[in-house]
């Protein structure tokens, strides 16, 4: 029985603070108790590591609750309560200098007396203040963006392109209109230059809308983000909305004003990650698949609620790709050898039979795809 339990997968900061609930069965033996932060998905000291918190637990079986605060990165950012009372670390390591991103990766960390790690929880902690996400952005493509010289998830992207091409032949109409929201490249353009109806495409990159639009004039290009579309109420025949969801800060209202802009009967397509993956169900945890990603859901939750409450009738679903080769008996966290090791020119043949897999089993794949119609 594991002595530090966490009471829930994720928590969320407003203003930059928040507190997290925390079962506690402590026995008497000598330990090193310490809350640790790094960005998520990295793990490199001091580059992506916040800092270290050290707590004396209490004795016995209780719940504590530990408050954060990083209005500022100092000792006192973390603190636990205990009977509803604050207390401060007993020792900690802060870098001042890290610059947060919209995901965290809190980790409980509890060591023996020879400062051996005894038992290990994973928390995510949500931050999701706009100027943290225009900032991660920033890094990001000043980093050169989620490019990639390793083939998986050209791969995945490819075998995308191929479902998504007979979803819009099949769903928008000749001579319709369709919105691409958040459009980056534009995917209906990375498929093919010419289709039989008009596209609409809106970006916040300035730049790379002006260099889309000299490329593909016969599109019309435009400024907008995701979560409001300039136009009149049903304007469109369809929308496409291509792992936009999990991005927004609120995404429901994003939902409905999707559905604004779409005539009645008009057609959603939506793709997004899901949040019970496969190796997210093995490892019986949240998983998010990328350090930017606020929101994600389930096939089930996306489904059976999401897109019903907001007004949505889903008359299609499939998914893509399922981690099937992971290192199921070692390996804390788990991985799919695929997007690790085998990430190789070699192992492409595997990549895509794994890609189609995901049809089989939409509820466990990577990605999902959703085809809604606007009643």
């Amino acid at each position: 029985m594991k002595s530090i339990t966490p009471l829930q997968q994720s928590f969320r900061l407003h203003e930059f603070q928040g507190t997290i609930a925390v079962s506690v069965r402590m026995n008497g033996r000598p330990h090193v108790f310490s809350v640790d932060i790094y960005s998520y998905l990295r793990q490199e000291h001091p580059e992506t590591h916040l800092g270290w918190w050290s707590f004396t637990l209490p004795p016995g079986e209780r719940m504590i609750q530990f408050y954060v605060d990083f209005r500022s990165v100092t000792r006192d950012s973390v603190r636990m309560i205990v009977d509803g009372a604050k207390t401060s670390c007993t020792d900690s390591w802060v870098n001042p200098s890290y610059l947060l991103d919209p995901l965290q990766d809190l980790q409980l960390v509890l060591r023996d007396e020879k400062l051996q790690i005894r038992e290990l929880s994973h928390v995510i902690m949500k931050i999701d203040d706009p100027m943290v996400l225009k900032q991660f952005y920033a890094r990001l493509h000043a980093g050169g963006g989620y490019g990639t010289p390793l083939p998986f998830l050209p791969t995945m992207h490819f075998y995308k392109l191929s479902v998504l091409q007979k979803l819009f032949t099949k769903y928008v109409p000749a001579g319709g209109k369709a919105l691409d929201l958040g459009c980056g490249r534009c995917l209906f353009t990375d498929i093919q230059p010419n289709w039989p109806f008009q596209i609409f495409a809106g970006d916040l990159d300035l730049g790379l809308i002006r260099e889309r639009k000299k490329e593909v004039p016969q599109n019309h290009w435009f400024l907008s983000d995701a979560s409001h579309a300039p136009f009149q109420s049903g304007s469109f025949d369809a929308m496409f909305a291509g792992e936009i969801i999990e991005h927004v800060t609120d995404p429901f209202p994003v939902l409905q004003e999707w559905k604004r802009v779409l005539k009645p009967g008009g057609i959603l397509i939506l793709t997004t990650p899901n949040r019970e993956r496969l190796l997210a169900k093995i490892e019986g945890r949240e998983r998010p698949y990328s350090p930017d990603h606020l929101y994600e859901f389930s096939y089930r939750e996306l489904r059976d609620d999401i897109l019903p409450r907001a007004g949505l009738k889903v008359i299609d679903s499939t998914g893509i790709y399922l981690e099937v080769l992971l290192n199921w008996l070692s390996g804390n966290p788990r991985r799919d050898y695929l997007q690790a090791e085998w990430n190789q020119e070699k192992y492409k043949p595997l990549m895509k039979t794994f890609n189609r897999l995901g049809r089989i089993f939409p509820q466990f794949s990577l990605d999902m795809i959703f085809v809604c119609q606007n009643p």
